[in-house]
């Protein structure tokens, strides 16, 4: 009979937090953190002028995403003894060191202010001006510093980009490995918004030409169409890893648009205003802009964490059990790296010792970039050559620079003597460039069609003119990457 009384009360009991751990769920899931006492709290709220209309926007996706894993956070957090240190790690390109890494600061800030105990800081994990998350995939994972990070921010203007796949493999690669870290970080996905996204509106007519200076900047259907996959994309994969999402684009929407309720009609917005409030050009945006990204970070994630924390969730007295990661949305299986041969790798900037090249005739190590935090091996004409002697690879990648309106050239690679080498140009002629923004470059991984027997290989890369509609001789490699 005791033991009958016993499995009774246990019972009760366990019902009981299911119950609570229902209805905290059911109240962190709507959006009482939009209310105005709340985000008044940030200085970021008040200063961008996102209300309870932009919030609704950027926070639709309720914290139903992502509450797992806030809930592992604040467990870990309570746990940790005063004073230890929490590391906020960013990925991401340029518009992740906008203002500053200013977005970042917020993030640190915020999450400082409301756990004054422990000790917050951040570090810039890759967020060089022109890459994708390839970048980080291919030749960031090797970093020890990654490796101990407890919050991940990824911050690209267009993450998880695929022409042909639901989303592009590296990006999913890149969230999946983040999860299945032994320290199990948080991962907060902030969806940035830029000039091709408001290109759907009716009202945008030459804004994009005006705002970027260069008449080519119009809206056409490739952009519009290539903006709407980058944006459904980012809420799949987020819905899909339950990861936080920030949704810039559809808090500028809810306040061009005032269709939810709580955009009043008196939201002084229009998209002349609007858009040269927020955007300095057609990919970063002004102060007032990332103030907007800012406070729906803290609101959206910070507020929820220090809102489980004060009221003694019971879920988070104890760490969530690991579980198996859903199945892939778009990736065969992840790709081993056997290697990430870099240019900031190599001797000192001006050497002509390039990724411990034993040849290097005609290339040596450039650095610059606004923070000078691109380095890259410069090649000096044609008939610039590069002996390369690599580790064991089946697969081989050249991180090069590519540009549409500069005078670049191009590079024939040829694997242990083979004279029919891959040619690899310096521009991209194809039709899926189209989204490039005029006047700028990007960098680009660039894999060769061939597969050698896994074993190391003697690689030469010679420059040799190009076809591209702006000829020249200039080639840069960031990296070179062996499968």
């Amino acid at each position: 009979q005791q033991l009958q009384v016993q499995l009774q009360q246990q019972l009760q009991q366990q019902l009981q937090q299911q119950q609570q751990q229902q209805q905290q769920h059911q109240n962190l899931s709507e959006p009482v953190w939009l209310q105005p006492l709340i985000a008044a709290a940030f200085t970021d709220c008040n200063a961008s002028g996102c209300d309870e209309c932009c919030l609704g926007g950027a926070l639709q996706h309720g914290l139903g995403p992502g509450l797992a894993s806030l809930r592992r956070l604040v467990h870990k957090l309570r746990a940790a003894r005063a004073g230890s240190r929490v590391r906020v790690g960013v990925i991401g390109n340029s518009v992740a060191s906008n203002g500053k890494f200013y977005i970042t600061k917020a993030l640190v800030g915020g999450l400082q202010k409301a756990f004054p105990r422990l000790q917050f800081t951040w570090e810039q994990l890759q967020t060089l001006g022109g890459t994708d998350i390839e970048h980080f995939a291919y030749c960031g994972q090797s970093d020890p510093n990654a490796l101990s990070i407890d919050v991940f921010l990824i911050h690209y203007n267009a993450f998880g980009y695929d022409r042909d796949r639901p989303v592009d493999p590296q990006s999913e690669a890149v969230v999946r490995w983040m999860l299945e870290l032994p320290n199990r970080p948080l991962v907060i996905l902030m969806s940035h918004c830029m000039a091709t996204d408001l290109m759907g509106f009716p009202e945008y007519g030459q804004l994009g030409a005006d705002l970027i200076g260069q008449p080519k900047y119009q809206r056409n259907p490739e952009s519009i169409a290539w903006s709407g996959k980058v944006r459904r994309t980012e809420k799949s994969v987020a819905k899909h890893y339950d990861l936080p999402l920030i949704d810039t684009c559809s808090a500028w929407s809810a306040l061009l648009r005032r269709e939810s309720p709580a955009c009043s009609a008196t939201s002084a917005w229009d998209m002349s205003s609007f858009a040269r409030g927020l955007l300095k050009d057609g990919l970063h945006q002004t102060e007032k802009g990332l103030q907007m990204q800012a406070c729906a970070l803290q609101v959206g994630v910070v507020a929820p964490a220090a809102t489980l924390f004060s009221q003694g969730d019971p879920t988070i007295a104890v760490d969530l059990p690991r579980t198996p990661l859903p199945a892939p949305l778009g990736m065969d299986s992840a790709r081993n790296v056997a290697f990430c041969h870099r240019a900031s790798d190599s001797d000192a900037v001006g050497s002509n010792t390039a990724i411990n090249a034993s040849v290097a005739s005609g290339w040596s190590v450039k650095r610059g970039g606004s923070r000078s935090e691109k380095v890259w091996l410069e090649a000096a004409g044609f008939g610039a050559k590069l002996v390369l002697h690599l580790p064991s690879f089946s697969r081989l990648l050249l991180a090069v620079y590519r540009h549409n309106d500069l005078p670049m050239g191009a590079v024939e690679v040829s694997v242990d003597g083979n004279t029919s080498g891959s040619i690899i140009e310096g521009c991209c002629r194809k039709k899926h460039c189209l989204h490039w923004r005029p006047g700028h470059g990007i960098y680009q991984y660039v894999e060769l069609p061939e597969t050698w027997p896994r074993k190391p290989h003697s690689v030469t890369i010679s420059t040799r003119s190009s076809e591209c509609r702006v000829a020249g001789s200039k080639f840069d490699i960031v990296a070179v990457v062996g499968i």
